[in-house]
């Protein structure tokens, strides 16, 4: 037990403050200062080693940075020039390679277009072109894929008749109008491939294709030359803008 100073109260030996008047007991105070000094001391000691380490840390860090900008420097005049001969070595055989791929490539379609097997030539495309060669390589493209459309739209020349005959005429007359303009627009799409491939030199195909659609025209649903060109020529969009000439197709057909 110990006495207050202040108001004289009786107090356990572990008060601090008394708890009658409020008074600090100055004794145990003091030694709680002093407990939380030496602990703030402690810490700033402990900040003052983490600080050192880390300065020594970062001396070394740019020293070994120092050292190897230097190695560096002392071989950037010998690495340079066999990074450019390795880059020029590279991009010769690369460039060759490719050229040589591409030769080949083209030889191989060439022989399938003088034999007209567009199914190779689709085949081939799909599995052994990598990459587009501009237009010598476009025309190849281009050629299979009139070619393949026209084994889907040809038979419409075929289907029309079949409308003709199984249907009456007001029923038969916006299928066939549908039919027409299936064949027209197709025919369309290969005289401007074509047009558009005529300095590739191989107009020859395309012509044969073009031609295959005027045969179905002529000589199933009996239009002239002149009158495909005029059609041709007209623009026209949809089914409706053909249910006119579909009339003279069927009335042709009756007479026929």
């Amino acid at each position: 037990m110990k006495i207050c100073e202040n108001c004289g109260a009786q107090l356990a030996d572990d008060v601090i403050v008394c708890p009658y008047c409020a008074f600090e007991v100055i004794a145990l105070a003091e030694k709680e200062h002093q407990q939380n000094i030496r602990s703030l001391q402690n810490e700033a000691q402990k900040l003052r080693w983490q600080n050192h380490d880390r300065k020594k840390r970062a001396e070394r860090v740019e020293s070994a940075g120092t050292t190897l900008l230097k190695h560096i420097g002392r071989l950037l005049p010998i690495l340079i020039p066999i990074l450019l001969a390795a880059t020029a070595i590279s991009t010769f055989l690369y460039s060759k390679y490719s050229v040589d791929e591409r030769q080949k490539d083209l030889v191989q379609l060439e022989t399938y277009y003088e034999a007209r097997d567009y199914k190779a030539m689709e085949d081939y495309l799909d599995n052994h072109v990598q990459a587009p060669y501009g237009g010598t390589w476009r025309v190849y493209q281009d050629l299979v894929n009139c070619a393949v459309f026209s084994e889907y739209w040809l038979p419409c020349a075929d289907t029309a008749l079949t409308y003709y005959r199984e249907y009456d005429a007001n029923t038969a007359a916006p299928l066939i109008s549908s039919q027409l303009c299936f064949l027209f627009t197709q025919l369309s799409n290969v005289i401007t491939s074509r047009q558009d491939n005529l300095r590739y030199q191989k107009d020859a195909g395309f012509a044969e294709i073009e031609q295959a659609y005027r045969d179905a025209l002529t000589g199933k649903l009996l239009l002239t030359d002149e009158e495909i060109d005029q059609t041709l020529a007209a623009g026209y969009q949809d089914a409706e803008d053909y249910l006119e000439l579909t009339k003279l197709v069927m009335s042709r057909l009756s007479a026929h």
